[in-house]
């Protein structure tokens, strides 16, 4: 994976999230090729092969064609926390789906 190119989640403009995850994962630099401010960008381009990406795991409930999910392996030294937020009272329709997605 080292040479391959990586698509990076960076909302804001602040990729740091991911790149000490990636430095870890490689044991060096990552080369990005992409930092994107949205999940769904993250997918498309990786679905147009124009790299790497890694997200999280609820995310691989969202299928595109082109798109092909691979676990880390177990041993992985990698974690990441995830809070998911909704307006009080609001939890209906997408967002209430998204949170029993989240919840398995």
């Amino acid at each position: 994976m080292h040479e391959q190119p990586f698509i990076v989640y960076a909302a804001d403009g602040d990729d740091e999230g991911q790149l000490p995850m990636l430095r870890r994962l490689l044991g060096g630099e990552p080369r990005i090729a992409y930092k994107v401010g949205s999940t769904m960008s993250v997918l498309a381009l990786a679905a147009a092969g124009l790299g790497l990406a890694l997200v999280p795991a609820p995310v691989r409930k969202m299928a595109a064609p082109n798109l092909v999910y691979r676990r880390l392996a177990e041993r992985s030294p990698l974690v990441s926390e995830l809070a998911a937020i909704s307006r009080a009272g609001d939890e209906w329709g997408a967002a209430r789906r998204y949170l029993d997605m989240l919840n398995g």
